[in-house]
């Protein structure tokens, strides 16, 4: 019997497994390190990603030159919008973590992030931008 916790190497996996030198110390399944390392860049690169993005969004407002008071509704306005989908999606995303494979379902993700953080672009060229303001009365 192993010393190892149950949940650190299935009973059918094909993981290679570091040896030990000693008997009493517990074997580290390789593979279980890249994959955690994997997603711990995934979780910074997200999180960079979806700053800068919110951070070129408020620049952008900024160099508008509005007035102050328009100007602080509309950066509080953007970080509402970029916190909101963490917010409502992670129920979504905790149940299809707990059904499906959560590398499928984080590779899904990204692919939806990466798509979305695409967006501004093409509206930006054709002159429709999500962050302009409504006409005021």
């Amino acid at each position: 019997m192993s010393d190892a916790p149950k949940d650190s190497l299935p009973a059918n996996s094909n993981t290679s497994v570091s040896r030990s030198p000693s008997a009493n110390t517990p074997a580290i399944p390789t593979r279980w390190r890249l994959g955690f390392w994997s997603l711990i860049f995934t979780q910074f690169q997200g999180a960079f990603n979806d700053n800068a993005l919110k951070f070129l969004v408020i620049y952008l407002i900024v160099e508008r030159n509005l007035p102050s008071d328009l100007r602080d509704r509309f950066i509080l306005l953007v970080g509402a919008l970029f916190a909101i989908p963490f917010i409502l999606f992670s129920l979504a995303g905790g149940y299809f973590a707990d059904r499906y494979s959560k590398r499928s379902v984080t590779i899904g993700t990204k692919l939806f992030e990466i798509a979305w953080d695409c967006l501004p672009r093409p509206l930006s060229r054709s002159g429709i931008y999500p962050w302009r303001p409504p006409p005021f009365s």
